[in-house]
């Protein structure tokens, strides 16, 4: 095995599970929720990850930090895509 494979394989998986346990905590809540509930979720969840990276930038966290800040931004990224584009 090539040095750094394993850490690249890490990579990887933590780029994309959050997306797909997004998609499917979406799903989810849609099937429960409806559409505007969900619509204001993800909303709140993609503020959140963008208020994720400026504490990252305020307040420092290193390395954990910037794995929490990503992963909440592709778990909402997964939740309801790049663009929401219906209305609430």
């Amino acid at each position: 095995m090539p040095p750094g494979a394993d850490a690249k394989r890490w990579q990887a998986g933590w780029g994309i599970a959050p997306p797909m346990a997004g998609t499917v905590v979406g799903g989810v809540l849609f099937a429960r929720l409806g559409m505007k509930p969900l619509a204001v979720a993800v909303f709140n969840c993609r503020r959140d990850g963008n208020l994720s990276y400026w504490a990252l930038a305020r307040f420092g966290g290193g390395v954990p930090g910037l794995l929490v800040a990503v992963s909440l931004e592709n778990l909402a990224g997964g939740n309801g895509g790049k663009r929401c584009s219906w209305p609430c």
